[in-house]
């Protein structure tokens, strides 16, 4: 057999061995963050793999087809599920590296009531936000995973206030996160959100209402123009005639809009598709 592959395999099993004994909390947490990497990259959780014999009798020769690495984490995990049920060895720590990583349960479920993992999760969004390299909220359109597990139970949170989703509102939860340093109504900063979209949607009918008045123009803009600022206003004014149809889910309707551009001299009507005041581009 190779050396090398001796050698590897000699410190494989020492490994395994010391993955028998006890963990220091740092040992634990950077074994955690290493596993949750690992399941990502993989898409599955890590298997124990025994060796493989392989070659002919006669040459008497082992092939050790097994991933180190694997092995490794698989036995770690074994470990932490085994010290979190009989509560010897266990790190609390390790479970927030995990639910960073949205693995939350991975060693174990825990026994925790709803109210409280609804608490727990409140810290996290605080600590978030009151980090100073931050300062905000965390977004589901972050590259950062971390961050999009947490935005993703920051919008768990505000739909289950309103109603929406299978999720349970609870207001403890909603007063942890302001002790713990959230604004009052961070679970209602989806309205905010609401009210600047609703803001960009009366500054876009405002431009329209410039194009449409303006006397070498004296129509509406087609997103079919050659000139891209025009295109670039046709497709928000299709984009306003779908909302009010209900046929665009990215976009709402404002009624404000659609009178801000009234009074800015557009006709009645205008977001209408049945009015027709869209002549050919120029």
């Amino acid at each position: 057999m190779n050396f090398k592959r001796w050698l590897l395999n000699d410190e494989f099993n020492f490994a395994l061995n010391e993955m028998n004994g006890a963990y220091s909390e740092i040992e634990s947490n950077n074994m955690t963050e290493k596993l949750a990497k690992w399941i990502k990259t993989n898409h599955r959780q890590p298997q124990l793999q025994h060796p493989i014999l392989s070659g002919s009798p006669t040459a008497n020769r082992i092939a050790y087809d097994t991933d180190i690495e694997e092995n490794l984490l698989a036995n770690f995990l074994k470990n932490r599920k085994d010290a979190k049920a009989l509560k010897i060895n266990y790190f609390p720590s390790d479970e927030q590296i995990l639910i960073n990583h949205g693995l939350d349960g991975l060693f174990g479920t825990d026994k925790l009531s709803g109210l409280q993992k609804a608490i727990n999760y409140a810290k996290l969004i605080a600590a978030f936000y009151n980090n100073p390299e931050n300062k905000r909220m965390p977004s589901t359109r972050s590259k950062d995973e971390t961050e999009v597990a947490l935005g993703r139970k920051l919008y768990n949170f505000r739909s289950a206030k309103k109603g929406i989703g299978s999720s349970t509102h609870y207001p403890e939860a909603e007063q942890a996160g302001i002790d713990a340093g959230l604004p009052e109504d961070w679970m209602d900063a989806k309205d905010s959100t609401q009210e600047l979209r609703k803001l960009k949607a009366i500054e876009d009918a405002k431009l329209i209402a410039a194009f449409y008045t303006n006397p070498e123009n004296k129509r509406m803009p087609s997103k079919n123009s050659n000139d891209e600022t025009e295109a670039a206003l046709g497709r928000k004014l299709h984009n306003f005639r779908q909302a009010k149809k209900g046929n665009n889910i990215r976009s709402a309707h404002y009624p404000e809009a659609e009178q801000v551009g009234i009074d800015a001299g557009l006709p009645k009507g205008w977001m209408d598709t049945k009015y027709n005041i869209d002549s050919k581009s120029k």
